[in-house]
Parts: C-alpha cells; sequence; structure tokens
C-alpha cells in the first residue's frame, strides 16, 4: 500500500509538470475537484455531528429514535439552506 501511494504521488507529479499545457491544466482540475469534494465532506460530517451532539446535550436524548435523527437532517438541511 505504501508503494502504491507513492506511486500514486509520483504520477501526480509527472502529470503537473508535463509539457503541454492541457494536461497541466486538466491535472490541477482534477486535483483541484478531488480536494473540494473531500474538504465538503469533513465539513458536512463535522457540522452534522456537532449538531447531533448538541441536541442530545441539551436534553433531546430522550427520543435517540427515527424522529430525533429526522429532526436533526432538517435542521442540517435548513442550516445548509439559508
Amino acid at each position: 500500500m505504501l508503494l502504491g501511494s507513492v506511486m500514486f504521488v509520483m504520477t501526480l507529479f509527472y502529470l503537473v509538470n508535463w509539457r503541454d499545457d492541457d494536461i497541466r491544466r486538466y491535472s490541477w482540475s482534477i486535483i483541484s475537484t478531488t480536494i473540494s469534494i473531500f474538504t465538503a465532506v469533513l465539513i458536512f460530517s463535522g457540522i452534522h455531528d456537532f449538531l447531533f451532539e448538541m441536541l442530545f446535550e441539551l436534553g433531546f436524548h430522550q427520543q435517540r429514535n427515527v424522529v430525533f435523527t429526522i429532526l436533526i437532517n432538517y435542521i442540517t438541511l435548513l442550516l445548509w439552506c439559508a
């Protein structure tokens, strides 16, 4: 697995230093998109878990069932769309 990771990074360096400008641009675009998706998933997961724990600490732990989960999901939806 370590050798595969090293090989992947070497391939990335090879592609971003290619002679053709189009290959360099598309390589950077793919790397940027991948990092953006990874960061968005981490931010969403962190905020969702934070809301879950905050509502749990406020006393909603008695109703920790499907209704509680749906409530947290709707609150998250409203925060992202606001």
